[in-house]
């Protein structure tokens, strides 16, 4: 998500009841798209998931690769 990481992360804690455990992690998580906006994918918390920057990395780096491999 190409969004305000802040303000995405403020608005998940509020939306789930306060403080989470997004606001421990450090570095904070990142925020991904299940279906990609390119797909047809909304930027909204149900079509959303948080990981670790690496495996952020991993997921688009595995995406990118051509099928068959």
């Amino acid at each position: 998500m190409r969004s305000n990481r802040n303000h995405d992360r403020q608005r998940l804690e509020q939306e789930l009841g306060g403080e989470t455990y997004t606001s421990l992690l450090r570095p904070p998580p990142d925020a991904h798209h299940i279906v990609a906006v390119q797909d047809g994918g909304r930027s909204t918390l149900e079509n959303g998931i948080t990981l670790c920057w690496r495996c952020h990395q991993k997921r688009h780096a595995a995406a990118a690769r051509p099928s068959g491999r």
